[in-house]
C-alpha cells in the first residue's frame, strides 16, 4: 500500500514501524515493556485491531499512524472543518482511509465550530477572543447514530480528541458502549482543573468504568508548560476489563 510521503508523517510512520519491530523493548535482549508504545501495546493485547473510528482527525496524524501499525484495519475519520477536512483527504489518499466531515457529540444536528490559529484546537467549545479566529457552521452526529448509519456494528478502537468536547462525544455513544460493542477507547485526557482543552482524566475514567472499562495505559505524558513538575495532559487508553 502506498503512504502519502507528507515529510513529518512519514517520519512518524518510520518510527511506528521501528516500534512496532521492537515490540515495546528498549534493549533487543529485554523483556517487552507495557507503556513505552500505544499501538505496540494496542497490537499485543488480544484480539485484532479491525475497525478503528478516529474522532477529530485533523490532517490525518494518528491516521496515518494507525495504518502503518495495522495494515489491515478499516479506519474511519471524522473532521469537520472543510479545510482541514481538504487535507485530511489530500494526505490519506492512496492510505485506504475512510473521511467524513462531520463533528460528533451528544445530540445531532448543526453546531458552531469556533476556529483557532491552529487547526489542532479548533472546538466545539468558545475558546479566549484572542484566540479565535473564526467560526464554521458543521453537521454533528452521535457516534452512535453515524455507525448505525454506515453499517458499523462494532469497534476496536474509538480514538477521541475533540478539544475538550471529548465527554460529549463519548454521551453520544451510549448504546455502542452499554451493548459492549467497543473494545478500547484513547482519549487526550488532562490533569489540571483549569484545562479547558482537555477533559479530566478522572472524569473520562469515571464515565467509561460505568460501561465495564478500566484504565490500560498512559502514553505521550507532557508537563506543565510552566515548568512545575506536575502532568498536563496525555493519551490515556482504556479498555474493556473483560480485555
Amino acid at each position: 500500500m502506498r503512504i502519502p510521503r507528507d515529510p513529518y508523517l512519514m517520519k512518524k510512520i518510520a518510527q511506528e514501524r521501528v516500534l512496532r519491530a521492537a515490540r515495546g523493548r528498549l534493549m533487543v535482549f529485554e523483556n517487552a515493556k507495557h507503556g513505552l508504545a500505544d499501538t505496540v501495546d494496542l497490537a499485543r493485547a488480544e484480539g485484532e485491531i479491525r475497525t478503528i473510528v478516529d474522532v477529530g482527525a485533523n490532517t490525518g496524524q494518528s491516521a496515518l499512524r494507525f495504518r502503518a501499525a495495522f495494515p489491515s484495519a478499516r479506519i474511519i475519520s471524522l473532521e469537520p472543518i472543510r479545510a482541514t477536512y481538504d487535507e485530511l483527504v489530500r494526505r490519506t489518499r492512496g492510505a485506504d482511509v475512510e473521511c467524513h466531515r462531520l463533528a460528533v457529540g451528544s445530540s445531532s444536528g448543526r453546531a458552531t465550530m469556533h476556529l483557532t490559529p491552529f487547526s489542532e484546537t479548533n472546538s466545539l467549545i468558545r475558546p479566549p477572543d484572542d484566540e479565535l479566529r473564526g467560526v464554521e457552521e458543521v453537521d454533528v452526529a452521535t457516534l452512535d447514530d453515524f455507525l448505525r448509519d454506515n453499517g458499523i456494528s462494532t469497534i476496536d478502537l474509538l480514538k477521541v480528541d475533540a478539544e475538550g468536547y471529548d465527554l460529549e462525544v463519548l454521551r453520544g455513544a451510549a448504546k455502542t458502549l452499554s451493548e459492549g460493542r467497543m473494545r478500547f477507547v484513547m482519549a487526550e485526557v488532562g490533569f489540571h482543573p483549569g484545562d479547558d482543552r482537555h477533559p479530566l482524566f478522572d472524569e473520562v475514567r469515571d464515565m467509561l468504568r460505568i460501561y465495564g472499562f478500566a484504565v490500560f495505559g498512559i502514553y505521550e505524558q507532557n508537563l506543565e508548560w510552566t515548568g512545575v513538575p506536575a502532568m498536563r495532559f496525555a493519551n490515556a487508553i482504556f479498555c474493556r476489563s473483560s480485555e
